[in-house]
């Protein structure tokens, strides 16, 4: 759809024009699919946790630790994992910030 849109947005009518830039030049490469897909992903990984620290029926307090050994350890497997390797630098960043 995005593709789509960035391809036709240009010659609608119907759709403001950006200054100094074409919507063409928003087009997204299939290699950048493919990185915005692993993305997704390993930010699935903290909304998870980040949910478990915001259930309401469970004491929370109790569960940071275990969460956050949880969240470390899936980004661990992620980062050494060959399919994760055009993010694992990123995800390395992530559990340097996690591990201070």
């Amino acid at each position: 759809a995005i593709d789509h849109f960035c391809a036709l947005a240009d010659v609608s009518g119907a759709i403001p024009k950006l200054k100094n830039k074409q919507y063409k030049d928003f087009h997204i490469t299939y290699e950048e699919w493919k990185i915005l897909k692993l993305v997704l992903c390993v930010l699935k990984i903290p909304r998870q946790a980040q949910s478990t620290f915001s259930s309401e029926k469970v004491p929370t307090v109790a569960c940071i630790l275990p969460t956050l050994n949880w969240l470390v350890s899936e980004w661990e497997d992620m980062a050494f994992d060959p399919a994760f390797g055009m993010v694992s630098e990123a995800i390395k960043m992530g559990l340097k910030k996690i591990n201070k």
